[in-house]
């Protein structure tokens, strides 16, 4: 199963820093000020993380493609790991 989200860009709201927009217009309220369970800063900081989820997404891709292409060593195989790892908890499945 492959995840679908809305592709990106999307970007922290300047007025209002718990709410992220994409560049269509639509909007994700992250956190409300009052929500006892989370604080301002943590729901800002949540929403920064959001907000530059499709690009950590692809960023993660490019970054898995050019390990690939080195030769392999323990830490280069690591990171290609936490790259994979990361990738299929953000999609669902394998690159």
């Amino acid at each position: 199963m492959s995840a679908r989200h809305t592709a990106g860009p999307w970007s922290v709201y300047p007025h209002d820093p718990l709410v992220i927009v994409n560049s269509d217009g639509s909007s994700l309220g992250i956190a409300s000020p009052g929500d006892p369970f989370i604080g301002f800063a943590e729901a800002k900081a949540n929403a920064l993380v959001w907000a530059a989820g499709a690009e950590l997404l692809a960023a993660n891709r490019a970054a898995l493609i050019c390990i690939g292409e080195l030769s392999p060593t323990q830490a280069r195989v690591e990171v290609a790991q936490m790259l994979q790892a990361a990738i299929v908890k953000a999609t669902g499945s394998a690159a």
